[in-house]
């Protein structure tokens, strides 16, 4: 609290803020960034859960930053990622202002934006490329991977090279990822044998990793650590990790920006320190450093002294501070920023939680949810799968609202909600995507629906058989993961093969058919007699 108070205090220096701002790096673009992890939300699909959020607008003529902020440190719980997201977007239109640039940085001001000048390290991977294609060699092509910037240099890419060495512009704070790109051979194609999912721009694809005699069982595939090689069967290239880095000692910069957007404060108690926490007596800043002064003038008043030392209220205010480094900025083609210096690998000693802030492509409400699905992924893994979430999860709001309804029932009045602690929230989440109970299927869930394709099909009922048969049919259209798919058609055609086998017995013998009946009384029961499906 008393980092807000020194930046909502300080005086700035006003000469050369005009020329500073001009250069800031992210005007003409939209972000959202959040504050801290809100232990009273209950996110479900992603890890939304922020104390504060603010979208940040920066127009592109540079002349204003317009501002929407929401606060989740009320006196209400939340259900659920959809009930986060919609009270988000809720107060982002309840809560809007607009900062011209010329009041950004001014005392009374609600947003500061400051340049901070650091000597720090940054890298390229332009000198490796440039000896390997002075070596010569069958390599074709290199790829140079920062942030989500994919770049491709051909044998045509070597004049690029030097002239981006020469002018400085390929170094970068944080550790770009390369790779040597060369054509497979018929030996290549032999040793990489290990199928594994990679995100390759942007896209899920599967690869092959080199295979060791004796070690297929014990390769542990980290999908967020860099794969030394692997190769790609549809461009049939091999791709090799480049480790060794060049580097250099440079100032690069980063930007402190502060929104206080609302601040409110309350009378102490002198003697013992408590806050009087009314909302009788809530005081903006301005108003909280009025009654100070007369306080500070009139010693001897004691109704004034309960504003001697005012109380600034972190969850009944919005403010939200953080720091990112400029160099390699590009606010139109990135995804996120790095808050983070520990991600970035900076010495420069700054940090947020969490790590990113997002950039909302189109000025719509929809690219404003996908931005804010992001804020807290902790992965290239859950940054994707925010990412697609409505392309993949079709009516995922509607469901997550239901399942909230399931699993959270309200206490009092004052919008305080309970967990049932007899429901594992688990059974409402298949093939990453919310799930809800299915009527057709006994009220079972998508998730606990799976445990049954794993289960021996009847063997012993013509009923049981068939009534089987009908329930694998009907679940091959609700579990549409690829592995329970082919799950599901073999217990299919294991089914129709045991009914084809007891036609023909009974074709063959048709003394038995008159028995039949008697037969399967003493069958015992198998778990498709107690399920109910329509």
């Amino acid at each position: 609290m008393k980092k807000y108070i020194a930046l909502i205090c300080a005086s700035f220096i006003t000469f050369s803020y005009t020329n500073q701002l001009s250069t800031f790096p992210l005007w003409g673009s939209t972000w959202v960034v959040a504050q801290d992890i809100n232990l009273r939300l209950f996110p479900s699909v992603t890890k939304l859960a922020p104390k504060k959020v603010a979208k940040l607008t920066f127009s592109k003529n540079l002349d204003s930053v317009h501002i929407a902020y929401a606060n989740m440190q009320t006196y209400r719980d939340y259900k659920g990622t959809y009930d986060i997201l919609k009270e988000i977007l809720r107060q982002f239109k309840q809560n809007q202002i607009s900062v011209p640039t010329d009041s950004i940085n001014m005392k009374t001001g609600v947003l500061d934006i400051q340049y901070q000048p650091y000597d720090d390290s940054v890298f390229t991977l332009h000198k490796k490329m440039i000896e390997r294609f002075e070596s010569g060699g069958a390599y074709e092509c290199f790829i140079r991977q920062g942030g989500n910037e994919i770049r491709y240099f051909g044998n045509t890419g070597l004049n690029m090279l030097y002239k981006e060495l020469k002018e400085g512009s390929c170094y970068s704070k944080e550790k770009p990822q390369g790779y040597y790109v060369k054509r497979a051979t018929s030996e290549d194609f032999k040793a990489y044998t290990i199928g594994v999912e990679m995100n390759l721009a942007g896209k899920k694809s599967t690869v092959y990793l080199k295979s060791k005699k004796g070690t297929e069982n014990q390769i542990h595939y980290n999908k967020d650590v860099p794969v030394q090689d692997y190769l790609v069967k549809e461009t049939s290239s091999v791709h090799t990790y480049i480790w060794e880095y060049d580097y250099k000692t440079d100032n690069v910069g980063y930007w402190q920006i502060h929104i206080h957007p609302e601040v409110w404060c309350f009378p102490r108690d002198i003697e013992t320190g408590t806050p009087i926490l009314d909302s009788s007596v809530k005081m903006t800043f301005k108003q909280a450093l009025i009654k100070k002064s007369e306080s500070l003038n009139d010693k001897d008043n004691v109704q004034l002294s309960y504003y001697r030392d005012p109380y600034i209220s972190d969850s009944a205010s919005v403010m939200l501070s953080f720091s990112f480094v400029s160099e390699g900025i590009s606010s139109k083609s990135m995804n996120h920023i790095s808050l983070s210096s520990a991600e970035t690998g900076s010495e420069i000693d700054y940090e947020h939680i969490p790590h990113r802030m997002y950039r909302v492509k189109k000025d719509t409400e929809y690219a404003t949810k996908v931005a804010l699905l992001q804020l807290y992924s902790e992965s290239e893994q859950e940054e994707y799968l925010a990412r697609t979430l409505y392309d993949r999860c079709p009516n995922w709001e509607f469901i997550d609202e239901l399942n909230g309804n399931i699993l959270f029932k309200p206490v009092g009045t004052k919008g305080r909600l309970k967990r049932d602690p007899y429901i594992d929230d688990a059974i409402f989440t298949y093939n990453d995507c919310p799930c809800r109970r299915l009527g057709d299927f006994d009220n079972l869930t998508k998730s606990q629906l799976t445990r049954f394709i794993y289960m021996p099909p009847p063997t012993c009922r013509l009923s049981e058989l068939t009534k089987a048969y009908e329930f694998y049919s009907k679940l091959m259209h609700y579990l549409s993961k690829k592995e329970d798919q082919i799950f599901i058609q073999k217990k299919i055609q294991t089914i129709v093969k045991i009914l084809k086998k007891k036609k023909l017995f009974y074709d063959e013998h048709p003394e038995h058919r008159a028995k039949l009946t008697t037969y399967e009384q003493h069958c015992p029961d198998s778990w498709i007699t107690s399920l109910n499906f329509n």
